[in-house]
């Protein structure tokens, strides 16, 4: 961190990323769910309950959406990572799990890596519905996009409801973070030289265009230990689609890396 913080500036900190949560009393098992591009922290909020039993949920609320509207998005996937990992801090010295769709896996991928060069523990690591790292983006979005052109895109990965994207007040709010979120994603690449030491879950769509499953398997060349595809019915955003089903793989996951992990 740059800049020495109070501890409760700290605080404030880490309740902005979490939409006003505060830190947990509990050395549980701490899930960060990390959502795609434009997306605020709803789609996961369901996971809250739903995984309960098995670790403390914490979607991820990123600038540029929700109670975030005011600031503006981050434009790397690095600069995204540092803050997080600062703003996140308190929860780190529990036991930790990442779960990112989408850009959000890629932004989770990110951050495992540096924890873990921060000499923090990443128990598994689930990424869902996107490419590996090292997988070129086949369909770039660049900052100086059209608007028709980052719609085009958006309609075909889908997730968004018609009622947004045609509405014209919704859709400039939204705009704006979109070509960012998807520039930052067709600018993101890494290469083979650091892997993460923790397990990685490969979650995709049977139906999805966009992420075929050689970009899912792709990732095992990114970890040094376990490595799982799980393949569910639907698209893009079968995650959501078929939450029950996909919640309970990850359940199994990462009962499995907790089992591991206590070795």
């Amino acid at each position: 961190m740059g800049i020495m913080q109070t501890r409760a500036e700290r605080l404030r900190a880490f309740e902005l990323w979490t939409s006003g949560r505060p830190v947990p009393p509990s050395n549980r098992l701490q899930l960060l769910c990390i959502p795609h591009a434009g997306a605020g922290t709803a789609r996961f909020r369901s996971w809250v309950g739903a995984l309960n039993h098995v670790a403390e949920v914490w979607p991820i609320l990123l600038p540029g959406r929700e109670g975030r509207w005011s600031e503006r998005p981050l434009h790397s996937i690095a600069s995204v990572v540092e803050a997080i990992a600062d703003a996140m801090a308190p929860l780190f010295d529990r036991p930790v799990a990442l779960v990112g769709h989408s850009m959000g896996g890629l932004i989770a991928f990110e951050l495992a890596r540096e924890l873990e060069r921060r000499r923090l523990a990443v128990m598994c690591l689930v990424v869902s519905a996107v490419r590996a790292p090292h997988v070129p983006d086949p369909d770039p979005i660049a900052l100086d996009s059209s608007d028709e052109r980052v719609l085009k895109k958006v309609r075909g990965l889908g997730g968004i409801p018609d009622e947004v994207l045609d509405h014209p007040e919704l859709l400039g709010l939204l705009l704006p973070t979109l070509r960012v979120d998807l520039a930052m994603c067709a600018d993101y690449c890494a290469g083979l030289d650091r892997k993460v030491s923790c397990p990685i879950v490969a979650l995709g769509g049977i139906d999805d265009p966009n992420v075929p499953r050689a970009h899912l398997t792709a990732w095992s060349q990114h970890t040094t230990s376990r490595f799982v595809v799980h393949r569910f019915a639907g698209s893009h955003f079968f995650i959501f689609e078929q939450s029950e089903q996909v919640q309970a793989t990850i359940e199994n996951e990462l009962i499995q890396s907790a089992s591991v992990w206590a070795v």
